[in-house]
């Protein structure tokens, strides 16, 4: 059975191990629990769990939500952060070891300037699919 915490397992594991998305943001600010007062740049990602719903017999499908803090007066520094990670992520699996990783697809991207007007974030959806080994 795949659960959840694999997935999220598999996900940090592709976040840290990717130079470029490490090298505009350290590993230590990327999580799917961050620090209120963590220092800008950083990524939280969570999983919507709703959506892990069953595809055929032996799929799921879970969408995976990135949110990229910056505190940068603009989309510049959010946009280049956003770029490596769709790069790493759109079109290959995140895979764990209890299940196949069939594919992780971009879906769109908002972004914004926050009300306070110091910080920009920028959200990414993506689509992975699962099926059990």
């Amino acid at each position: 059975m795949i659960t959840t915490t694999q997935i999220l397992a598999a996900v940090q594991a592709r976040f840290v191990a990717d130079a470029t998305i490490t090298g505009l943001v350290p590993a230590s600010k990327i999580g799917a629990y961050v620090l209120d007062e963590s220092a800008y740049p950083y990524i939280q990602y969570e999983l919507d769990f709703e959506s892990m719903q069953v595809k055929g017999e032996d799929a799921q499908e879970v969408t995976l939500i990135v949110n990229i803090w910056t505190n940068y007066r603009g989309p510049k520094e959010c946009m280049e952060i956003a770029d490596a990670v769709r790069t790493e992520f759109d079109g290959a699996p995140v895979t764990i070891a209890s299940g196949n990783g069939f594919g992780c697809s971009y879906e769109s991207m908002d972004h914004f300037q926050e009300p306070e007007g110091t910080s920009y974030r920028c959200t990414l959806l993506f689509s992975m699919l699962y099926g059990d080994v």
